[in-house]
């Protein structure tokens, strides 16, 4: 009985004790902040890209009010993302059109990948816009104009 006890001990302490995902430890794979942590695919810090969480392929609506992105394939036509309230990230990649639409987003960031035309509809502030080039319009949901830096925009 000792032994049943002993090895359920053993189980139930190795199950809960150890690392366990604090998220304070950097060198944890659970980390937040870390871009191979698998259990979190919406880490906006992740060096690849957004997470892929439009539905739809190169033309996407946002799903809820979560973090929202995508990143549009490589030279197509068209890269149409219709945002939503939570935070947006999108990549457009030499695409003739990239338009995307956050004006409700509590965020967005657009890198319009040099795309031909970039037309991006911000919210009143947080957004910021890379990339631009050729044909770029971008409005901020103020009276007052995106400022343009190069190729960056950015609203208030």
């Amino acid at each position: 009985m000792r032994t049943v006890f002993a090895l359920l001990l053993a189980f139930v302490i190795g199950c809960t004790g150890g690392n366990g995902g604090d998220p304070n430890d950097p060198n944890d794979p659970s980390d937040p902040g870390d871009p191979n942590d698998p259990n979190d695919p919406n880490d906006p810090n992740d060096p690849t890209g957004p997470a892929e969480t439009c539905l739809g392929d190169n033309n996407c609506v946002c799903p809820g009010s979560s973090f929202c992105g995508h990143t549009c394939d490589e030279g197509v036509a068209e890269c149409h993302v219709q945002g939503s309230a939570g935070p947006v990230e999108v990549v457009c990649d030499e695409n003739v059109e990239c338009h995307v639409e956050c004006s409700t987003a509590e965020s967005c960031e657009v890198d319009c990948g040099g795309s031909a035309q970039c037309h991006v509809t911000c919210p009143a502030g947080g957004c910021s816009v890379t990339n631009c080039v050729g044909d770029c319009v971008v409005s901020c949901d103020t009276d007052a104009p995106a400022t343009l830096d190069g190729t960056t925009a950015r609203c208030p």
